[in-house]
């Protein structure tokens, strides 16, 4: 078992294959927005240069759930972190 595949894409990519802006855990895939915190990655898809704070998305693709672990946080600072916290004190980011 384990996981099939780990990518890294650049967010005009990510939209280009037609990924929605939003980080999700599904059955066979996971998708997870983040801000780039090392000084740069490569888009896995253009080879192109992200730069640290640009929008970037790990994509992890597997067989079951049971096989996802985590690995995008040592790339990427998570986006949905601010958004959760927004929305439990009921104010704007």
């Amino acid at each position: 078992m384990g996981t099939l595949c780990r990518t890294i894409w650049c967010g005009p990519c990510a939209m280009k294959l037609g990924l929605e802006m939003k980080s999700e855990i599904g059955r066979a895939r996971a998708v997870r927005w983040g801000l780039v915190d090392l000084p740069f990655l490569t888009c896995d898809c253009c080879r192109g240069r992200i730069v640290r704070r640009d929008i970037a998305v790990g994509v992890t693709a597997y067989r079951g759930l049971e096989d996802y672990e985590t690995w995008e946080w040592e790339f990427l600072h998570d986006m949905d972190v601010g958004l959760i916290e927004s929305e439990a004190s009921g104010g704007a980011l």
